[in-house]
């Protein structure tokens, strides 16, 4: 009977010790069994998160703007602000279709392009949004209770807030259903953690690189026609028909450095304490396929080229 939406500053805490001031706080007990713990490191949501919301009762996908008509007009059923420049964020609006329930179908409202880092958007659904009754969203209880009167409390405060960033943003209070706010991540977060196994990847290959096993070599009998040295004898190597224009399939293992806690299902990424790194932990072996294609023509039409098409 009331709204639910995600991201929101309510599964979040107050972390000096982050570079936003804020960290994750999902719950570590919930209906799905997710471990949270490598989630609730963040210090903040990713900037590419889509906010969902559940509403009280079905949506009318006609008061919605789809992937054809992104908006960031004060009108919208749905308005993302950033709190710092008081610039509306242009979105699209969607129903979940993997909705099992129609009834119980979420909204999912998409930023154009991805919010900045380390900044609090606020959330704002308006009387726009509208149920299949024709009718707007009711009320949760905490805007109602604003609305009688009750600004002074506390525990309305954040309330308050939100609205006054909507309302520099052009959105009257008065049209405002429901607003919640939340934080995005720093670059610490957003990307740091890849740069981390990147950085360490390259000094770990190094010029030389690692290990490369060869273990079968597919060639085409057309292919292996117009060679003029194959190896005979060796069971690394196969002379067979192969489908379509493949000439020649490589076979093997290179070894990688990993950044994982272990090689099975179960492995997570193996942080560096309490860092938004992870460190190395050894390497590993993986497979490899390569393909190339028979000989074809540049657009200069010069002399035929070999092509590789996959790896």
């Amino acid at each position: 009977d009331t709204f639910s939406g995600i991201p929101s500053a309510w599964f979040e805490v107050a972390d000096a010790g982050t570079k936003t001031g804020w960290r994750l706080n999902l719950p570590t007990a919930n209906d799905l069994g997710l471990d949270t713990t490598a989630w609730n490191r963040r210090d903040g949501w990713s900037p590419n998160a889509p906010v969902v919301l559940l509403p009280p009762k079905p949506i009318d996908p006609k008061s919605l703007h789809d992937e054809t008509a992104p908006t960031d007009a004060v009108d919208a059923a749905v308005v993302l602000v950033d709190a710092k420049t008081g610039q509306r964020i242009k979105h699209m609006e969607e129903l979940d279709l993997n909705a099992a329930d129609p009834k119980r179908q979420a909204l999912l409202v998409r930023a154009w392009t991805p919010v900045q880092e380390g900044r609090t958007i606020v959330v704002g659904v308006t009387d726009r949004l509208r149920g299949t009754d024709g009718q707007p969203m009711p009320e949760p209880p905490a805007m109602a209770a604003l609305r009688a009167g009750a600004a002074c409390d506390a525990k309305l405060k954040p309330f308050v807030e939100d609205l006054a960033v909507l309302a520099k943003a052009g959105v009257a209070s008065e049209h405002v259903v429901t607003t919640w706010h939340y934080h995005t991540a720093s670059s610490d977060w957003t990307h740091g953690v890849a740069l981390s196994a990147r950085d360490q990847l390259l000094a770990a290959v190094g010029e030389g690189g690692l290990g490369v096993t060869i273990t079968q070599i597919e060639v085409d009998p057309a292919w292996a026609a117009t060679m003029t040295a194959l190896p005979q004898g060796d069971p690394s190597v196969k002379v067979a028909p192969m489908h379509g224009d493949l000439a020649l399939r490589v076979r093997g293992k290179f070894e990688a450095p990993l950044f994982l806690t272990g090689t099975g299902p179960d492995a997570t990424l193996n942080w560096d304490g309490n860092s938004a790194k992870v460190k190395q932990n050894g390497t590993v072996w993986r497979d490899f396929v390569g393909e190339a294609i028979h000989e074809v023509d540049t657009p200069c039409d010069s002399e035929p080229v070999g092509q590789l098409v996959g790896g």
